[in-house]
């Protein structure tokens, strides 16, 4: 077992105007990109953009050739001229470990007071402070020799495990009556690799309720398999924002930095899943150890999922907490044009009608109908990623989700074939945040939670359980296409097409799922009864 250090950091939105930053590299090797995001009103306008960190106490700004000290008086101009959102460059090839505490600030303004007084400015970038990473010293398999009908029965187990925890999670009052989105494949991984340390009853209960047909030596080579599968889509294709595609699956365990961990398990963490297990001081800071899990979390989402773990969910008799991650960013294939955008009526599911704004296309596009529903295939940029939506029937949406299953699911796609359709879609934003472990105790995962646990395989030294399991989910769905901190998505197909366009207008509530077409893998799995909420 080797003991190594992580430095981390994290892009922080602002505070009022959207600014985010993203970062290629390594910790050791890091290019920092903020996005300066100019609302409506200023654009065009002359004015500055600002750039300014604080460095333990001391205070610095880039003047657009290098940083320079900064103490008093006039802040030092970035930029000037004409006011437009664009990426700035905020450093290149930096060793984040002699920055531990620095934060970065990123504002924009007609001039400094401006900025000032109407706070167009933002913390986007924050260096954290290290975490020790428990690890093999193996490395991780880069070309796993799987065989296909271990692939065939991960992938069928988790689209099984996908619609039992959707149907779960909709007996939840609180979910039944309104939108959900959540990642199936980010809880089956991150409960996979907990499951590599699981034994006994906890082992078999962990293995009934997530689908896993496979033995643990053939179960963690599969997972290796398909995150690699997935973590190789999009090259070369856009993201919703303009900026390259980004698919990105992150998993992590945290363990109290105390317990020791056996040899076998991190093994098994390093070669198949690429991880460790963070050390943290769940025993004498349990907050502190909570802020820096959910700084992990903002981190791997471009900061669409924030506090993650609520605050008093960790205390100092907490031992291990599983958290899973996923972001998304794509553009459609084919854009919507923003001028065909029009308000139209959705009608939800209490027969209420409300204003939304509804994207207009003619397209043609993968279709397929039923005596109950329609659907349809939207595919991303790249085309190998693309957006499922099941439109039940007028009236029958509750009955057809009651009934929906992996049989239809695969009658669905195996249906769809090209056609000319003419697309309605409103715009939409889904935010989900819920604790899994009732859900997950409701299909039959029980032990696990409990003093009776079996952990033996991740540490014999000290009986462990897991406390809890959290997941957050954000999606944005516009003109341009998808962002969102849990998707994939599917491939599109050719046929013949029929000249006459099918209308497949979702003015009521609907299904989708965002697939990946190669694997046939659910990686987000929601419902939209309310386009606005």
């Amino acid at each position: 077992m080797v003991m190594s250090t992580c430095w981390g950091a994290t892009a922080v939105a602002g505070q009022n105007p959207a600014f985010r930053a993203t970062t290629i590299g390594t910790a050791s090797n890091l290019t920092i990109t903020a996005s300066l995001d100019v609302g409506d009103a200023d654009t065009g306008k002359d004015g500055n953009v600002y750039l300014v960190a604080n460095l333990k106490g001391a205070w610095f700004a880039h003047d657009g050739a290098s940083w320079v000290s900064w103490a008093k008086g006039a802040i030092p101009v970035h930029s000037a001229g004409s006011l437009a959102s664009r990426s700035i460059e905020v450093a290149r090839d930096l060793d984040t470990s002699a920055f531990v505490g620095t934060q970065v600030y990123l504002g924009y303004g007609l001039n400094e007071s401006d900025m000032l007084a109407n706070g167009k400015f933002g913390l986007v970038y924050a260096f954290l402070e290290p975490v020790t990473v428990a690890r093999s010293t193996l490395q991780r398999i880069t070309a796993p020799s799987v065989p296909d009908n271990d692939k065939a029965a991960l992938v069928a187990g988790n689209t099984a495990f996908a619609l039992d925890l959707y149907r779960t999670l909709l007996s939840n009052p609180a979910q039944s009556a309104g939108n959900i989105f959540f990642s199936p494949l980010s809880v089956s991984v991150a409960l996979g690799m907990t499951y590599a340390g699981a034994r006994t009853a906890t082992a078999s209960e962990m293995a009934a309720a997530l689908r896993f047909a496979l033995p643990q030596e053939g179960l963690h080579p599969a997972f290796g398999w398909l995150d690699l599968e997935l973590m190789s889509r999009g090259q070369g294709a856009q993201g919703k924002d303009g900026q390259p595609f980004r698919l990105s699956v992150s998993n992590s365990l945290w363990g109290d930095a105390r317990s020791s961990f056996e040899a076998p398990f991190l093994d098994t963490l390093a070669q198949h899943y690429g991880a460790g297990m963070n050390l943290v001081d769940f025993r004498t800071a349990p907050e502190p150890s909570r802020t820096r899990i959910n700084d992990w979390v903002a981190q791997k989402t471009e900061q669409r999922i924030k506090d993650l773990l609520p605050q008093g969910s960790l205390t100092n008799a907490t031992r291990m907490v599983l958290v899973n991650a996923i972001y998304f960013n794509a553009a459609w294939q084919s854009k919507f044009l923003k001028q065909a955008t029009a308000s139209a009526s959705f009608t939800r599911l209490d027969a209420s009608a409300v204003q939304v704004d509804m994207m207009n296309q003619d397209a043609s596009l993968r279709h397929a109908a039923g005596t109950d529903f329609q659907a349809l295939e939207l595919p991303y940029d790249g085309g190998e990623l693309g957006m499922l939506i099941i439109l039940p029937s007028a009236g029958r949406f509750l009955q057809f989700e009651q009934g929906f299953g992996t049989a239809t699911l695969d009658a669905i796609l195996a249906a769809l074939g090209v056609q000319n359709v003419r697309l309605g879609l409103p715009k939409f934003r889904v935010e989900s945040s819920f604790s899994l472990k009732a859900a997950m105790q409701a299909l039959g995962m029980q032990t696990a939670f409990t003093d009776r646990a079996d952990f033996a395989g991740i540490s014999s030294s000290e009986a462990l359980l897991i406390q809890d399991i959290f997941h957050k989910s954000y999606a944005d769905i516009d003109e341009s296409g998808t962002e969102a901190a849990a998707a994939t998505g599917v491939v599109v197909g050719t046929t013949s097409i029929p000249l006459s366009p099918i209308a497949f207008r979702a003015d009521r509530p609907f299904l989708f799922f965002i697939l990946d077409k190669k694997t046939n893998t659910i990686v987000f799995s929601g419902r939209v009864v309310d386009p606005r909420r």
